[in-house]
């Protein structure tokens, strides 16, 4: 006798908190794949970062490239560099949640290999219940 399939859960709901262009990629994510915890975490640090993001590029858009600096002379305004590293610890975070090995399989390493592997498992199980 078959068993029926479980019923997939539903995606987990975003941490408190986000702004419209976390929680898109919040739900954009989760309802795409089933993540483990870590990922999770690393998931909300992504969207967190890009809440920071978005609100330091609508500051930055109006703002001089240079400003006055010690001693009167002209240096780069200091939030191009916090762009700059926020726009890389996105990267990274989202790295780390493994989305992007996973929709690359000709990637030659093995921890994104695995990361494939593992997205590919998740979604073999998910559509064996639908």
């Amino acid at each position: 006798m078959n068993e029926p399939a479980p019923a997939p859960t539903p995606p987990p709901k975003p941490p408190v908190g986000l702004g419209r262009h976390g929680r898109a990629l919040w739900k954009s994510i989760t309802a795409a794949y089933e993540l483990r915890p870590d990922e999770l975490e690393a998931l909300a640090v992504a969207a967190r970062t890009l809440e920071e993001l978005k609100a330091m590029e609508r500051a930055a858009a109006g703002a001089a490239t240079l400003v006055r600096g010690p001693r009167a002379r002209q240096v780069p305004n200091p939030m191009l560099e916090e762009l700059r590293r926020h726009r890389a610890t996105y990267l990274r975070a989202l790295r780390a949640v493994g989305i992007g090995e996973a929709d690359r399989a000709d990637v030659k390493d093995p921890r994104a290999r695995s990361a494939a592997g593992r997205a590919l498992v998740r979604q073999r199980w998910a559509n064996r219940g639908g």
